[in-house]
C-alpha cells in the first residue's frame, strides 16, 4: 500500500492525467485483489491529493477496453 500511494503522489505532482495503470507502470505491483485501487484511491482523494476528472478504455489487452477512472493531482 505505501508503495502505491507514493506512487500515486509522484503522478500527482506531475500535473498530468493518470490512472491505476499508470500506477503499475511505474513498478507497483497488482494488489491481491482489484477493488483495492478504489480504497486507495478514495484515501488519497479525501486527503485532497488527486480529484477524479474523467474516464477512458484501458489499454491493457487483459481488460478488453473497460473503462478505467482518470484523476488529476488537486
Amino acid at each position: 500500500k505505501d508503495c502505491a500511494e507514493r506512487a500515486v503522489r509522484e503522478l500527482a505532482g506531475r500535473g498530468t492525467d493518470f490512472s491505476a495503470e499508470d500506477v503499475l507502470a511505474l513498478g507497483v505491483p497488482e494488489p491481491d485483489h482489484s477493488s483495492r485501487w478504489g480504497s486507495l484511491f478514495a484515501a488519497m482523494k479525501r486527503a485532497g491529493i488527486v480529484r477524479p476528472v474523467g474516464w477512458r478504455a484501458s489499454r491493457k489487452h487483459s481488460r478488453n477496453a473497460a473503462v478505467v477512472r482518470i484523476w488529476q493531482g488537486c
